[in-house]
């Protein structure tokens, strides 16, 4: 075989690699995207600007009920998490965000009512924005064993400057199933688990500074 053959087969046989190492191998599936055939491609929920934040959660003697996590999403917020609130009946609660980010058991009577910026009527979560108080998150519910299995998305709270930011108020479970009509709280009875809304910064901040705090308290104790 000549020099110059040589050449050309060796110069086929760069082609043909390259063109395999560019094919996905036979067992692994291909992704399909919107407007290929099938489309059973979906996309998840994207985080949006605005950031996270958390609650955690108390029950009426004061002892950790769970946290809740809320994250900006392209929808609006999301809404995640496990609660756990012994001695309540099962059956859907009422699930709000209260003007006043204070959560003193055992009635949570500070945390006042409702979140209502804009003066509007008690209505449901999926209620038109002028029908329902930003706070209106509808009900959740327990079970038996008084777990509480959040996971919702609601397009009107906010997390972020603004009349609709929920960042520093309470968010509460009642006692009672909300009726979504009864105003000014759909007699959803006394609240039985209170968290404030913080933003993860401010979470993260505030446990910064409680660590010095706790390692100068210990000092102090030694002998």
């Amino acid at each position: 075989m000549g020099r110059k053959m040589r050449r050309t087969f060796r110069g086929l046989a760069a082609v043909l690699l390259l063109g395999l190492w560019g094919c996905p191998p036979p067992d692994e599936p291909v992704e399909e995207r919107p407007g290929q055939e099938g489309e059973r491609w979906e996309p998840a929920l994207e985080d949006a600007p605005g950031g996270e934040a958390r609650a955690e959660m108390v029950d009426h003697t004061g002892e950790s009920a769970g946290t809740l996590t809320l994250t900006s999403v392209e929808e609006g917020v999301r809404v995640q998490g496990q609660l756990h609130i012994p001695g309540v009946p099962p059956g859907e609660k009422g699930f709000h965000v209260h003007e006043v980010g204070e959560c003193e058991p055992p009635d949570f009577e500070s945390a006042g009512p409702h979140f209502d910026p804009h003066d509007h009527p008690h209505g449901d979560r999926d209620d038109p924005p002028t029908e329902r108080h930003i706070g209106d998150l509808g009900n959740v519910e327990i079970d038996a064993e008084g777990m509480v299995e959040i996971d919702l998305v609601d397009e009107v709270i906010e997390l972020g400057p603004g009349p609709d930011d929920v960042l520093g108020r309470a968010i509460i479970v009642h006692a009672e199933r909300d009726d979504l009509e009864t105003q000014p709280d759909g007699d959803a009875g006394d609240p039985v688990a209170c968290g404030v809304i913080e933003s993860r910064d401010q979470g993260a901040a505030d446990e910064a500074q409680s660590e010095p705090r706790l390692a100068r308290e210990g000092e102090s104790a030694s002998p």
